[in-house]
């Protein structure tokens, strides 16, 4: 196997993880959790994922969100309960919960709809990606920019054996990746995880856990993709 073979490999594989780990996360943070799926991650389904986590040291935020489920055994009604905690951290006002915007985020005002809002759908309408097109949400949610990650990466891994210069188109990649992850998302998550983590109200640590497992795993993804950069 030729050397650009074997790099094409590699990084159609990582490409097909990272895009599955984004639509996780984009999956999450879209919609309350039914009992069917609950049940599914209290019995595990999530382990090989939370494996992944703990190879780029995000053991620490893999072990609270592992609690975190395994709480939901002690309550009655598990998915009752997460779906109170859903709207408490992502559908009440910004004053009491930590709405998933950016606009919020990334102006003085902290309105919706502003600058962020608009530079993001026509990032979305040159990408020519489909991206939740059932998700009837302003164009800054958080779940649009981390589908938009998971289309991304999900078009690398189709893409990338077909492409003669792999090393060039693997470089052009990732420089415009991590231009998005680190200036269009790292810029504002900090703020939003900080805003999630002094929600009080909630009866589980569901989506605080999620929430710090996201930006772990954000940073994460940026040294990656500066360590692919300078290789």
């Amino acid at each position: 196997m030729s050397a650009m073979k074997k790099l094409a490999n590699e990084a159609a594989l990582i490409a097909k993880l990272r895009a599955e780990t984004y639509q996780w996360f984009a999956q999450m943070f879209s919609q309350e959790l039914d009992k069917e799926i609950i049940k599914i991650y209290q019995d595990g389904a999530l382990n090989t994922m939370f494996n992944l986590f703990g190879e780029i040291g995000l053991s620490i935020e893999v072990d609270r969100f592992k609690e975190a489920i395994a709480q939901l055994a002690s309550l009655e009604n598990p998915a009752l309960e997460l779906k109170a905690d859903f709207a408490a951290c992502f559908l009440l006002d910004e004053a009491s919960g930590a709405m998933p915007y950016a606009s919020l985020y990334l102006n003085e005002e902290g309105m919706m709809y502003s600058e962020a809002e608009r530079k993001m759908r026509e990032l979305l309408s040159k990408s020519g990606l489909a991206i939740l097109e059932s998700f009837k949400e302003p164009s800054d949610h958080l779940a649009i920019y981390l589908s938009l990650m998971h289309k991304w990466c999900e078009q690398l891994h189709k893409e990338i054996k077909k492409e003669v210069d792999t090393q060039s188109y693997l470089h052009n990649e990732y420089l415009a990746q991590k231009s998005f992850v680190d200036n269009g998302i790292l810029m504002w998550i900090p703020s939003w995880n900080n805003r999630l983590a002094r929600i009080t109200n909630c009866k589980t640590d569901f989506y605080q856990a999620l929430g710090a497992l996201l930006m772990a795993f954000l940073l994460a993804d940026s040294d990656f993709l500066a360590n692919e950069l300078l290789a």
